[in-house]
């Protein structure tokens, strides 16, 4: 019987990457966030030449540590809400259930609080009023026709019916246009897959950012969805130019398959 064909996520030293299939795999293609590091944030490269590698690396850090609470938060609010629909016995399921869950990776209680905070931003400035039912959420998209591959946060119907993706951003304050066009172009690569899985059109991505001045909403639709789908795909050409994906698969045969 033929194996059924497995998308892995897989960080390397190489950078993170989707493996499809079984070793030693159909394909292996980079992920959204890889295609994008090509492109460096001009404010990051000003805080590191301002701070210094060190300091930068710890920021960073703790940011990472506050978006996987947050992040956490929504997604046991959403898996609740998909699996009742009832808004509020989804905020008590995730109030319940996610402390402990974080606790257990390790992450610790002031970074927890932090990063409930900034979910509970959501409730209260009613961004989840939008959303009529949720289609999916934590799902891996990837274009074979491409080659490239990531996770979307989620899926949900909107209250005119029309299908949205959206992503969760957490910030320490508001997010400048340099940092959106970049989340817009990860947004269009969500949108180009997920067509391609579904041969259905996504008309609009939305960003959710939270931080502690509240929530900013940035939506992709129309031309400029079109428009960040072509600089997306123009990365992504660029990218596959000099990518080679035989370091990659040699690490994972050294340390997966030889063990």
């Amino acid at each position: 019987m033929e194996k059924k064909r497995k998308l892995r996520r897989y960080d390397t030293p190489f950078g993170r990457c989707y493996l499809l299939g079984h070793p030693p795999f159909e394909k292996i293609m980079p992920s959204v966030t890889t295609v994008l590091s090509q492109k460096k944030l001009q404010y990051v490269e000003d805080l590191r030449e301002k701070l210094g590698e060190e300091k930068l690396a710890q920021i960073s850090q703790n940011a990472a540590l506050r978006g996987t609470a947050m992040h956490k938060y929504l997604e046991n609010y959403l898996i609740a809400l998909k699996a009742n629909g009832d808004g509020d016995k989804a905020l008590l399921y995730t109030q319940k259930k996610t402390p402990g869950e974080l606790r257990e990776d390790g992450i610790a209680d002031d970074r927890i609080a932090w990063g409930r905070d900034l979910f509970y931003n959501f409730i209260h400035e009613g961004v989840f009023d939008r959303i009529k039912s949720v289609i999916f959420t934590e799902q891996f998209m990837w274009s074979l026709k491409h080659l490239f591959a990531g996770t979307a946060d989620f899926g949900f119907i909107h209250t005119d019916d029309n299908e949205v993706i959206a992503d969760f951003k957490s910030a320490s304050g508001h997010r400048g246009e340099d940092v959106v066009r970049k989340y817009k172009k990860q947004g269009a690569a969500y949108c180009i897959a997920y067509e391609e899985i579904n041969n259905k059109p996504i008309k609009n991505f939305q960003i959710w950012i939270s931080s502690p001045e509240g929530m900013q909403i940035e939506i992709l639709e129309g031309e400029e969805l079109e428009y960040m789908k072509q600089e997306f795909l123009a990365l992504c050409q660029k990218f596959h130019a000099s990518w080679d994906v035989e370091p990659i698969r040699k690490y994972y045969i050294e340390h997966y398959l030889t063990k």
